[in-house]
Parts: structure tokens; C-alpha cells; sequence
């Protein structure tokens, strides 16, 4: 099994948080260039997008598919073995797990924008857009998070969200968003967290 992906990636770091819960060994290929236009920067993906998965003859993209594959695959029996909580939530899990992922691409295209050598971004529409989408997306987080005793891929997502967009000071900190500080708090000890920590 391979995994291709960044060290510091939030996108990547669910697929290999996931891997280390199942205890799943695999081989890890640190992608480089990112910004060039190069298929062969990205494992010859069409999309030129992170993370991607090689195992049994197939190459995944997309961190939720890689990651309802793996659950499928080798996670049956696991303590997280579905994208959502429980089957009665799974349309509002699942709408929580898209907000997560909306405000982590909306933070990789300020990240790409900022090494692009875009400035002054607060100029453009666009980016006031997705510096918005942030913010206000932590906002709906903060008030429908929970917190519970089970590690779920929810949790995981969240985790490698709020973790990332501090390490990447989108957000200076997480003072006006307790519930999320806490729920943080609750799992950045997690042995899986620790050892896959952005700034590692």
C-alpha cells in the first residue's frame, strides 16, 4: 500500500490518522513541486490533487473515498467504520463533514494563492470569500459539534482542520470558539494525532 500525499496536508493527514488506527502499515511518498503544472508530481493523477492511495491495483483520490475504501476493505470491525456516527444522523454527519472539508479546501486555495505570490488578498472578491468561508464555517462548527467519548471520522476530519488552519495561521487561536477548543483538547493527545501532527 501506498500513500502519496504531504507531511503537514489536512486532506492527507485523515487518510493516514486512519491508517494508524487500523494499524495498517504503508509506504508514505512526500509529493513535491505542487505548484508546477506536472502530472508526475501528483502519482499521474489527472486532477493534480493529494492525497491518492495505490493498493490492490487501484488509485484513489479524494480523502473520503480513500477513506470509506479502507473502512470497507480493512476497517469492518474497527471503532471507526463509517463516515458518519450512526445511521439515524448520517444525512447531518455527513452534511458536518462537508462543512469541514469546505472550509479545509477554502484554506488550501489561500495557502496556494499566498505561494502563487498573490498579495494583499483581502483585495480580491474571491479571496474575501474563502478568508469568510473560514471563519463563518467555524462559527456553524463551534455550535453543532460534540462532545462524546468515541473517535469518529468526524472527529478526525475536525481535528485535522482546526490543527492545520492554526499551523497555517488562518486563525490566530480558538478563543472565541470553546466548544471547538475543547473538543480539541479532548483528542490532541490521541496517539494517532500525536504522531501526525502538522507541524512533525
Amino acid at each position: 500500500m501506498i500513500l502519496y500525499g504531504t507531511n503537514p496536508s489536512h486532506f492527507t493527514r485523515k487518510v493516514r490518522i486512519l491508517l494508524q488506527e487500523y494499524g495498517i502499515s504503508y509506504t508514505f511518498v512526500e509529493l513535491n513541486n505542487l505548484l508546477e503544472a506536472n502530472l508526475e508530481n501528483f502519482a499521474q493523477i489527472p486532477l493534480l490533487q493529494f492525497p491518492i492511495l495505490e493498493d490492490n491495483g487501484k488509485k484513489l483520490i479524494e480523502s473520503d473515498l480513500i477513506a470509506l475504501y479502507l473502512m470497507e476493505t480493512y476497517g469492518k470491525n474497527k471503532e471507526i467504520n463509517t463516515l458518519y456516527r450512526q445511521i439515524e444522523t448520517k444525512v447531518d454527519d455527513l452534511q458536518f463533514l462537508a462543512y469541514t472539508n469546505g472550509a479545509m479546501a477554502a484554506g488550501v486555495k489561500i495557502i496556494r494563492a499566498t505561494r502563487s505570490g498573490i498579495t494583499d488578498l483581502e483585495k480580491y472578491p474571491f479571496f474575501q470569500q474563502e478568508l469568510l468561508a473560514i471563519q463563518a464555517t467555524l462559527d456553524w462548527l463551534e455550535e453543532r459539534t460534540q462532545l462524546t467519548s468515541a473517535f469518529t471520522y468526524l472527529d478526525l476530519s475536525l481535528v485535522c482542520l482546526l490543527q492545520w488552519a492554526l499551523f497555517r495561521k488562518l486563525i490566530p487561536n480558538l478563543e472565541k470558539h470553546p466548544r471547538l477548543m475543547a473538543f480539541l483538547k479532548t483528542w490532541e493527545n490521541r496517539p494517532s494525532v500525536l504522531s501526525t501532527h502538522p507541524e512533525l
